[in-house]
C-alpha cells in the first residue's frame, strides 16, 4: 500500500523483509533439491535448528558438500 505521500506503508516493507528471511532461510534446502544429494537429511536439519547460525551453516555445508552419505 502507499501511502498519501507516497511511501511505502511499514506493513509492505515487513512483509517484503519477511520474505527475504524465509528465502535466505530456505537456501541450504533449495540447494540439496537442485543437486538432489541428501535432501531429507538437509531438510531435517534446516527444519529444525536452522533458526540458529550453526544449524544453518551445518545444513549449507553439506548441501554444498559434492559426496553422498
Amino acid at each position: 500500500m502507499v501511502n498519501v505521500d507516497g511511501s511505502f506503508s511499514i506493513q509492505v516493507l515487513n512483509f517484503i523483509i519477511l520474505l527475504h528471511l524465509i528465502f535466505i532461510y530456505c537456501i541450504p534446502l533449495s540447494i540439496a533439491i537442485l543437486q538432489k544429494q541428501n535432501i531429507f537429511l538437509i531438510a531435517i536439519i534446516n527444519i529444525l535448528t536452522g533458526w540458529t547460525l550453526i544449524g544453518w551453516d551445518i545444513a549449507l555445508f553439506l548441501a554444498l558438500k559434492n559426496k553422498k552419505w
